[in-house]
């Protein structure tokens, strides 16, 4: 009612007298059914969302000089009309579809609109909607030249809306910075101060003898006033760097929060959407949405548009049944779609779920069957989920008819695209005569994200960590054959076995097979493959900046990031899960039977970490260099396991529940059975004062996961050992 009010006082302030009579008029009824003078029915809903689209085509028409396509006069009458509350209101009469009998759309979602257009089935060009105050949730109607007026209209810079909470606390962090780069400046003028005393010991040190000021003075120079000042303002500025380290993390981090919008924007939209779509077929749906205020990266946001509508629009039209159908079936005739949206680690996910039909599971197969996407034989060998994913595959739809909402089989591939630029999954669920549920997973941001970096083919890759499952050593007893095809038994499926390299296409490094080889297994929705690389070599946060064209569009691969070494490309998880289907068979994992080596001692090294990556990391490190490892999750448990095995070294990290590193490290030294035997500790804890603990309780050497590099960890045990 406030919107229409100041649309009204702006319109007629410039001019617009047909927007400023409409609001007008949508005024009086907003007021009417706020007053209860008017009912809500879904004629006066249907009334109030053409007036707003009307008052947009308006503005539209003065902005091009061009004249009403719309009849006002019949709109004007109809609006009084409602806003008397005792006279049936005349449906509108361009449309057609509009005609048909009234069907009831519960739309549960906030009130607030928000500015951003959505896809709508109906032919003619909608214009925006504001939403009354109360009561009814109202959002704008898409347009179809809508995109390209945004595509134009964000050429020339993009803006967001940033709370000034974030501003505040970005201020507050930088005063910090301005704090700390005063302090480096007294630190500079006390380094000066020391750099004229050193001149003076140089020269006195130098000069000729019996000359005053000469060497023979030396014993009146200032040495312990130099050694206290160095000792000091090293002191202060490891200090000052470790704390200007925390600022500075701080400050990335709060700048990242700045592109983070909440998931209402892209709930508001939908309202509207599945309104017009649900009474276009016949059909009454509760539109519902939980978790809207977690936040994502404006770009996930509106990548994730797209993908939303297809998946809504199809359980529309797909899964929720007719009024008539439902209440035969004993349900409530209005269907429910709910989307919630949470946080899961570092990552989102958003669950789309209806009480619909369900997808038809024999349905699906025979149309993947008469479309040529798999063969007869290959169908009868699916399971139910390999079967709800051919929906995703391009020109798919069980539709027997293309209409202006579904058929084409676009909608779903458009998720699956949508999802894979994104380093995202998605996959289905569904029961009969229950209902469907869709799970997407992308990334909080797409600026930084956690990756394991790998070794294959001889060159460096990096892997997001949110697609990795696990890593693991494949053996010779795990690996089986499915259809001339090599597979691990993982949890008691088969998951394929593939070259990394060969996906990539590039050249396999010629080694001698050991009877392990490192692997890393990636997941994508339910499906997952086995990655048999060359060297896991750690875990790290990665800024990835996009490729520029004609790279990005090369198969595989979603950016670079700048790692010690130099540029390292970043892989994409669903491209690879892609490539693992098409890559040829015969490119076979040589893993040689530990047999053969069954009379050759290999030293031995126990791993305690209670990290599952960094555990399994360092294990096939030294597994791959020719190490017999054996893990445990605690100090405790590594004290016992020196009793029941001979070990020849002791890989700890310090922060373990139970018992420590430290306390671990101590236990061994001073013992007299086991004092002898190396222990390296391999911690995040990277101060002085923790290094100095760990060689004080015995440990022979230190190594920090942050600066964490095979080569290290391989040279110092060879030392050792």
């Amino acid at each position: 009612m406030r919107s229409a009010h100041n649309i009204k006082g702006g319109a007629r302030s410039i001019g617009i007298s047909e927007v400023g009579r409409i609001s007008h008029c949508a005024e009086t009824l907003f007021l009417a059914l706020k007053d209860g003078t008017a009912p809500v029915t879904s004629d006066v809903t249907d009334l109030c969302l053409e007036a707003v689209d009307r008052i947009k085509q308006a503005m539209e028409s003065f902005e091009e000089e061009n004249d009403l396509n719309f009849d006002i006069e019949d709109l004007i009458t109809r609006l009084e009309t409602a806003s008397d509350g005792d006279a049936p209101i005349a449906p509108p009469a361009k449309s057609a579809e509009q005609e048909e009998p009234p069907t009831e759309v519960s739309t549960e979602a906030s009130t607030e609109p928000e500015p951003k257009l959505e896809p709508k089935p109906e032919p003619e060009p909608e214009p925006k909607v504001s939403a009354p105050e109360e009561k009814t949730a109202v959002q704008q109607a898409p347009e179809k030249s809508a995109p390209e007026k945004k595509s134009a209209a964000t050429k020339g810079g993009e803006s967001i809306r940033v709370a000034i909470e974030k501003l505040d606390q970005i201020e507050a962090i930088v005063e910090e910075l301005q704090s700390a780069k005063i302090e480096i400046d007294d630190f500079v003028d006390e380094l000066k101060k020391l750099h004229a005393m050193a001149q003076d010991i140089d020269i006195a040190a130098f000069a000729p003898t019996g000359i005053p000021g000469s060497g023979l003075e030396l014993g009146s120079l200032p040495f312990e006033d130099v050694r206290e000042g160095t000792e000091k303002i090293y002191k202060n500025m490891r200090a000052r760097a470790r704390n200007l380290g925390v600022v500075l993390s701080s400050l990335m981090y709060e700048t990242r929060n700045l592109r983070l919008v909440p998931a209402a924007g892209l709930t508001r939209p939908l309202v509207r959407s599945v309104r017009d779509i649900a009474r276009q077929m016949n059909k009454k749906v509760s539109f519902n949405a939980s978790g809207e205020d977690t936040e994502m990266d404006r770009v996930v946001l509106e990548m994730l548009n797209d993908p939303l509508v297809h998946i809504i629009r199809n359980a529309i039209d797909h899964g929720v049944e007719e009024p008539t159908i439902r209440k035969a079936a004993g349900k409530p005739e209005v269907g429910e779609i709910n989307v919630e949206f949470q946080l899961v680690g570092s990552r989102i996910q958003i669950t789309v779920k209806d009480d619909g039909a369900g997808v038809n599971i024999e349905r699906v197969r025979q149309k993947a069957i008469e479309k040529k996407i798999i063969s007869e034989a290959e169908a009868n060998d699916l399971q139910k989920a390999e079967i709800l994913d051919l929906i995703f595959h391009p020109g798919f739809s069980t539709k027997d008819i293309i209409t202006d909402v579904s058929g084409r089989g676009v909608g779903m591939d458009v998720v699956r695209t949508n999802l894979n630029a994104l380093k995202g999954s998605v996959f289905v669920d569904s029961e009969d005569g229950v209902g469907s549920t869709f799970t997407l997973q992308v990334p909080l941001t797409l600026a930084t994200e956690n990756g394991l970096i790998i070794r294959s083919g001889g060159q460096i890759f990096a892997i997001p960590v949110g697609a990795v499952d696990r890593v693991v050593d494949l053996t010779t007893e795990e690996m089986v054959d499915v259809e001339a095809s090599q597979a691990l038994l993982l949890d008691g499926n088969p998951v394929p076995v593939r070259y990394l390299s060969g996906l990539l296409g590039i050249e396999q490094i010629s080694a001698q097979a050991p009877n392990q080889l490192p692997a890393v297994i990636i997941a994508s929705g339910w499906r997952r493959a086995a990655l048999v690389v060359d060297e896991i070599i750690a875990r790290r946060e990665m800024v990835v900046r996009p490729l520029r064209e004609p790279l990005n569009s090369v198969r595989n691969v979603s950016g670079g990031t700048i790692l010690s070494g130099g540029v390292v490309i970043v892989l994409n998880p669903g491209d690879l899960m892609t490539a693992v289907s098409q890559v040829s068979a015969s490119l076979r994992v040589d893993i040689d039977s530990a047999d053969g080596e069954a009379g050759e001692s290999r030293p031995s090294v126990l791993v305690v970490d209670d990290s599952l990556t960094p555990r399994t990391l360092v294990k096939n490190i030294l597994e791959a260099s020719g190490y017999d490892v054996s893990v445990r999750v605690n100090g405790l448990e590594g004290w016992e396991a020196l009793a029941e095995s001979d070990f020849d070294l002791v890989v700890s990290d310090v922060q373990m529940p139970i018992m420590d590193g430290f306390e671990l490290t101590d236990k061994i030294k001073t013992s007299e059975s086991y004092g002898e035997i190396p222990v390296i500790i391999v911690t995040s804890l990277a101060n002085d004062e923790d290094k100095q603990r760990g060689l004080d309780v015995g440990a022979d050497a230190y190594i920090v996961k942050g600066e964490f590099e095979t080569r290290i960890l391989l040279d110092v045990v060879n030392q050792l050992i």
